[in-house]
């Protein structure tokens, strides 16, 4: 598993996230958003912001059904460390949250759904994203790349970005 971001300056953040649970189950067998974004190789920095943020919780229940627009590791890359190592302040926290919860919208939104069309989708973060399908060569979740290939989870779907999403900017 590749190594946050964020870490690989001297300093350790503390403890790595606990593996999700279920990890070595069978690979036919579904698996919740947080296990799913563990999953995946280009997700990692993502699955880690989730922890930090706190927003576990809320993408392992299996009550409710998601869809998660998750930044890839080039995302992260392009990211500033020094404002990524700001927004993991203790006194950040519901920024950073509010950050994570961008990505996270309510329900599980097909491609479909805004294919050759621009719609508002609300986020559980409380900001709204612009998901834009007008162009069916580039679809978008604000100013992000939204990667065609859904990933699915029993509570949702996931779409790797190319960006990530902050609240006060729209994308970074």
């Amino acid at each position: 598993m590749a190594q946050p971001l964020w870490a690989a300056d001297a300093k350790p953040l503390g403890a790595k996230p606990p593996a999700a649970e279920g990890k070595a189950s069978k690979a036919k067998e579904r698996k919740n958003l947080l296990q799913t974004i563990d999953a995946q190789p280009e997700l990692q920095n993502f699955y880690h912001l989730i922890f930090a943020a706190g927003a576990d919780k809320a993408l392992a229940n299996s009550g409710n059904a998601y869809t998660v627009f998750a930044p890839d590791e080039a995302a992260f890359a392009r990211f500033g460390k020094n404002e990524l190592a700001e927004l993991l302040k203790p006194k950040n926290k519901t920024k950073l949250r509010d950050m994570v919860l961008l990505h996270v919208a309510p329900g599980r939104i097909p491609l479909a759904d805004f294919a050759g069309k621009q719609l508002n989708q609300s986020t559980l973060g409380g900001g709204t994203l612009v998901l834009n399908g007008r162009n069916p060569e580039r679809l978008l979740a604000n100013n992000a790349v939204i990667e065609p290939i859904a990933i699915p989870a029993d509570n949702g779907v996931i779409y790797r970005i190319d960006t990530i999403l902050t609240p006060d900017a729209g994308t970074h």
